[in-house]
């Protein structure tokens, strides 16, 4: 075989490889990770004082100190939540968890003026002597807000005579730390995948939109002024509850321009939350959507509520009222939002009578110092549009984030509204090009490197 001819077959056997090597790596962003399913050990709402509560509990809670269940304070759910001052308010239970596995402590906690030297701990013990700390709030965590948290235990601590308890190491009675809907779920079996259905391309609106603009806007621009225009939220087709890591399909990049407008929105993937479930209308969350642009500089979220009549805004009866958003991250995708790495994004909007003001800070989920985004900007309705939507971009740098990496979410508004209402979204930023797009061009690109360099030592030979 002629020299010539050999070199050929070379290049082509490296080019194919590159493209296949290229290919593995780029494929994990488009190959949803596998789901799970709770199973749920053992749930208490504090309800029923306390030896409520349902499931594996061997015993009541062991109250001590400073420490009750009561009324007062503004419970999560229900009438009732547990409450610890002092530093001696401690509340302890047991309950049998010999044979599981994976197990999650998911509870809603708050706390209320904390000094510098103030704590409080959640803790578990397989024995009620040895005791593990799982999270501790500390100052700078005491904004009042009940927050969610998820929280891996261990194998090797779970046992037939495991513990979890809460204690407070706080100065007086002003200091206050609250706990509410404790549940202990085993996530162990996959799930079929469901996927996340879009928004359709038609928007319902009082009056004509504006056309998105056409050049998409990798980062938030502190000088646009977007024209007031009344804009209807759109209406999707209903969408699956989310389930603890379900995933849902990688969202298309879409050419979010951040301007308060919304059109741009349409066919993003996004989560339906149903109404009437928060503890004021002005916190009544309607849809999450989320997407990515094409450089990896900016995760979009766009969050939308229900009119102040519990109804999809319709052009009649929006918004005037300030909320604020929290959109929890988990960047490691293992169903723990409190870790290292993790991250939680503050949205606080106020629709003003022709603009509106849009803040955003970030910080780890650890409780560390808020990091400002931008400010006061014009990302949302006006009260004059409705008052009903609102969108941001976060840099990816800011949450620890790279194309096709994993992560699982949730927001949840001040007014305990939380989109989904349990579980988490898990969602894999990618490129726009698609796994079809990648392999056709990277095989287009192998024959024509071979087909050009093949044919020119086909004509020196």
């Amino acid at each position: 075989m002629p020299d010539n001819w050999l070199k050929v077959r070379r290049s082509a056997i490296v080019v194919a490889f590159i493209a296949i090597v290229t290919l593995f790596i780029a494929l994990p962003a488009f190959s949803p990770s596998p789901s799970y399913a709770d199973t749920t050990l053992a749930t208490d709402g504090f309800e029923s004082g306390t030896d409520g509560g349902t499931g594996l509990w061997d015993a009541s809670w062991a109250i001590s100190g400073d420490a009750s269940i009561e009324d007062r304070g503004g419970p999560h759910s229900g009438s009732k939540h547990l409450r610890l001052r002092r530093d001696t308010g401690r509340a302890e239970r047991e309950l049998d968890l010999s044979g599981q596995s994976n197990v999650h402590l998911q509870f809603w906690a708050k706390a209320e003026h904390f000094g510098s030297d103030e704590t409080a701990s959640v803790e578990v013990s397989p024995d009620g002597v040895t005791w593990t700390v799982l999270k501790t709030w500390v100052d700078g965590d005491d904004d009042k807000i009940y927050y969610f948290h998820d929280l891996s235990i261990p194998d090797a601590l779970l046992s037939a005579d495991f513990f979890v308890a809460f204690d407070a190491e706080m100065g007086g009675t002003r200091d206050k730390f609250y706990v509410d809907d404790i549940a202990l779920e085993s996530v162990d079996a996959p799930n079929p995948t469901p996927t996340a259905t879009p928004v359709p391309t038609a928007t319902p609106s009082p009056t004509p939109t504006p056309t998105a603009g056409p050049t998409p806007t990798p980062e938030p621009n502190p000088t646009a002024t977007p024209e007031p225009t009344a804009t209807a939220t759109p209406v999707p087709t209903p969408a699956p509850t989310a389930t603890v890591g379900t995933p849902v399909a990688t969202a298309p990049v879409a050419n979010i321009t951040l301007d308060g407008q919304f059109t741009d929105w349409a066919g993003v993937p996004n989560l339906v939350d149903p109404p009437d479930d928060s503890d004021g209308k002005e916190g009544d969350i309607y849809q999450l959507f989320w997407s990515n642009n094409t450089d990896g500089d900016y995760v979009y979220f766009m969050i939308s509520r229900y009119d102040e009549e519990g109804q999809i805004f319709d052009g009649d009866d929006g918004q005037d009222e300030k909320v604020t958003y929290s959109i929890f991250v988990d960047t490691n995708n293992n169903g723990d939002f409190d870790g290292s790495g993790d991250r939680e994004v503050r949205l606080k909007y106020d629709p003003r009578s022709t603009n509106s003001k849009v803040t955003v800070d970030v910080r780890p989920a650890s409780g560390d110092s808020w990091s400002n985004i931008f400010t006061d900007q014009d990302y949302g309705n006006s009260d004059g549009e409705g008052g009903i939507n609102v969108e941001i971009g976060v840099p990816w740098s800011e949450l620890g984030l790279v194309f096709g990496q994993p992560i699982r979410m949730f927001a949840e508004s001040d007014e305990d509204d939380r989109i989904p209402d349990s579980g988490d979204v898990q969602w894999s930023p990618a490129s726009i090009l698609g796994p079809t797009v990648l392999i056709s061009l990277f095989i287009g690109a192998a024959i024509l490197l071979w087909w050009f360099r093949g044919r020119h030592m086909w004509k020196r030979g």
